[in-house]
């Protein structure tokens, strides 16, 4: 089994994967939580189901209830059936919340609202623990999940266990609840066949069986809406990638109260600083006898956690403890913030010091503190630091938090873009591709954070907001929208950007396209002016770039860098798939664009002529800016791109 798949199914199998949370809990037979402790096999193949549920996004409750473990490797491993983004658990709750959606849809109808019927979606998984996968494998699941859908006495036949005849029922239930109201019946389908091989090639055999499976349930459902998904290694790691990964912790010695009756569950005090350093997870540096913490910790820290140089409370932590005063540190440091899931005290509150066991938690205030207590571990007796620990799932509490906890400076809308799933999802792609790749670019998901020496130079660091704003102008082909008011870009993240089907080579192909334009504006004398990051870093001359005039057409170049570079620039449709992960189209599509752009001689050819198109578009008499703002300025450029 592969290193990082293995390592993977360890985390998981402990409970250490966050958005599954501790899988043991989830099963209710005595019999399948010993297997899952002690069963190689079961252990893949429930890790499979869960890291399917999760990456095709099915709102399911408890995940280990969709584990079927089919009568054989050619039986069902996983089902999960589910309406809109409701879960339901039977088949009377699925009837209830058919019947209260649909009786909603109809009631928006008769108001002359716009509104659609809502969408029953399944999910079929099958695993195979196997490197390799035969045709008649991927038959099975095809032909299985057909007489699944048709024909009651085939669950007999099955012999599968109460999980997949319940689904069954369920299925039925909507069925009948549609008919019901006279309403056609059209679920989503989607099949998802799970091997650990690696593809070095497409095997066309497995593709004409997928072929198949699908002529045969789209004429039996009687739509298009089925899909064929094959999951090798590649896809495995890439879907173990996109699952959050929790960091369990004990803070020992804490003086805690309980935050006030209404305010929220939590305790404020004061811990020893080396309790911190403890309790945070450390990993260590490849090739250097140094460990770091490990950032799982501030994920959902909005700020930069790799210096102190611009954060006044971390440097005065620093010189509080250089120069022996540990024990002022708890008068003149702000503290430290924790969100956890879960948070068990071992002790008395009104007697002293207690220890906590804090579940997934995060810090959202005080990361680059951490570091420091970390660094100078030696240095912490009798040192003390204010603490607030908050007890919550919400996202939304979590973001007030974040908000409150963060004042050395102001957080943005952006900055808190950075926190979203979505968007650690994009980075996770980023980060995958080998640093040594002549297409490598490096994200830079929260503000002032730092990378490594190995990045090759400052124009290839992008961010969430320039890919917000690159999207816009090329995909949706409205870069004059973006020049006039990209503040209400926001409104589109996750309904039609940064979404959870969207494979992450679109957005490095977009980075690609500001990675061209940075360096063909160079060569103009021009400033990109889009806060690239720090010219003191990896190179870059900060003088040059602060008194050369800002390219005042940077979103409309992009759109023509798009039109030239990309087959169908005007031919992306999200209800085909044109952007889903779930199609390999999408990424070679994608990650052509990369190797072109990524070639600096075809790269600055097709910069040219995007910089001459939009030149030759531009009126006398008038600013560039202020032309660049109009819906007919990108259509004269589309035209005089297409010319060109």
């Amino acid at each position: 089994m592969d290193n990082r798949i293995a390592n993977g199914l360890e985390r998981f199998v402990s409970g250490q994967i966050e958005v599954f949370g501790d899988p043991r809990k989830s099963v209710v037979e005595d019999e399948l939580a010993a297997k899952l402790e002690a069963d190689l096999s079961y252990q893949f193949s429930t890790f499979c189901v869960y890291l399917a549920i999760n990456s095709f996004n099915i709102p399911i409750d408890v995940y280990g209830e969709a584990v079927t473990e089919g009568y054989s490797e050619r039986g069902f491993d996983g089902i999960a059936i589910t309406i809109g983004d409701q879960s339901v658990a039977s088949p009377e709750a699925a009837e209830q919340t058919a019947k209260a959606l649909i009786e909603e849809h109809l009631n928006a109808l008769e108001e002359g609202q716009a509104s659609q019927l809502p969408l029953v979606r399944i999910l079929m998984v099958q695993v195979k623990m196997s490197s390799r996968a035969e045709m008649t494998d991927i038959d099975h699941l095809g032909s299985n999940t057909l007489r699944f859908l048709s024909y009651e006495h085939y669950l007999r036949d099955l012999k599968p266990n109460a999980y997949v005849a319940r689904w069954w029922h369920i299925y039925q239930a909507f069925r009948q609840t549609f008919e019901a109201y006279g309403l056609p019946f059209e679920p989503e389908l989607d099949l998802c066949f799970i091997y650990q091989g690696f593809r070095q090639e497409e095997n066309a055999l497995n593709t004409a069986a997928c072929q198949t499976s699908l002529s045969f349930l789209r004429d039996h459902l009687g739509h298009d809406r089925v899909n064929f998904t094959v999951w090798r290694g590649d896809e495995i790691i890439d879907a173990i990638a996109m699952a959050d990964q929790a960091v369990d912790g004990t803070l020992v010695g804490a003086r805690l109260l309980p935050l006030p009756e209404g305010s929220g569950l939590g305790y404020i005090g004061y811990a020893p600083c080396s309790s911190i350093a403890a309790m945070i997870p450390k990993i260590e540096i490849a090739g250097e006898k140094q460990t770091r913490p490990d950032e799982r910790v501030f994920s959902d820290n909005v700020r930069s956690f790799t210096g102190r140089k611009n954060n006044l409370g971390a440097m005065g932590l620093h010189r509080s403890l250089e120069t022996g005063q540990g024990h002022q540190v708890i008068l003149r440091h702000n503290g430290i913030t924790f969100v956890t899931r879960e948070a068990q005290l071992s002790g008395d509150l009104a007697a002293g010091e207690v220890d906590v066991d804090l579940q997934a938690f995060q810090i959202v205030n005080g990361a680059q503190s951490s570091f420091i207590l970390q660094q100078q571990v030696d240095q912490l007796d009798g040192a003390y630091v204010p603490v607030k620990i908050v007890v919550t799932d919400s996202r939304d509490v979590k973001d007030g938090v974040v908000l409150g906890a963060n004042t050395q400076s102001e957080v943005t809308a952006y900055d808190m873009l950075a926190r979203s799933p979505e968007v650690r999802a994009v980075q996770q792609g980023f980060d995958a591709t080998d640093w040594r790749r002549a297409d490598k670019l490096w994200f830079r998901r929260r503000r002032g954070e730092r990378f490594s020496s190995r990045v090759e130079h400052r124009y290839r660091i992008v961010t969430p907001r320039q890919l917000l704003e690159t999207f816009v102008a090329t995909i949706d082909g409205l870069p004059h929208a973006v020049h006039s008011n990209s503040s209400k870009l926001l409104e589109r993240v996750s309904i039609s950007v940064f979404c959870r089907d969207h494979h992450p080579s679109i957005y490095r192909a977009l980075g690609w396209l500001i990675v061209t334009g940075r360096f063909w504006a160079d060569s103009q004398g021009y400033n990109w002016a889009d806060d690239v990051a720090d010219p003191a870093q990896n190179g870059g001359s900060k003088s040059r770039r602060s008194v050369a005039p800002s390219y005042a057409a940077r979103h409309q170049f992009v759109f023509a860098l798009w039109q030239l570079v990309d087959a169908d620039p005007d031919g992306v449709d999200r209800q085909q798939g044109h952007l889903s992960h779930k199609l390999d189209a999408v990424n070679e599509r994608f990650e052509s664009i990369c190797t072109v752009l990524s070639d600096r001689d075809r790269a600055q050819v097709l910069a040219t002529q995007a910089g001459q198109a939009i030149a030759a578009c531009a009126a006398d008499g008038e600013s560039l800016s202020a032309q660049v703002r109009r819906k007919t300025f990108t259509e004269k450029l589309r035209k005089s791109v297409r010319v060109a």
